[in-house]
């Protein structure tokens, strides 16, 4: 866990750690959290997923999809795959 000089933000370093198909992996992770009032109001991940799909045997398929777009990839629709902040409403306890 690192400080920062925003006391709501919180920010995690931490790896998973396991064996896919291409043998063990180590996949490097980042998780921003702000919390306000004890509750998670803003969460932002970062992961390494280059290495997830090589660990799992799939860095080719991915490669090919994202060469076919034009380095960037989409949903069924057609519409980008940006994967939006997410932000938590906080819940009435009445």
């Amino acid at each position: 866990m690192h400080r920062t000089a925003d006391p709501e933000l919180v920010v995690v370093e931490f790896s998973y750690v396991g064996r896919g198909e291409q043998g063990d992996f180590t996949l490097p992770c980042v998780f921003v959290v702000r919390v306000r009032d004890g509750h998670i109001v803003e969460s932002r991940d970062y992961g390494d997923h280059l290495g997830l799909a090589r660990a799992f045997g799939r860095l080719g398929p991915l490669a090919r999809v994202l060469a076919e777009e034009g380095g960037r990839a989409s949903d069924s629709d057609g519409s980008p795959c940006a994967r939006p902040r997410q932000t938590y409403a906080r819940r009435s306890s009445t």
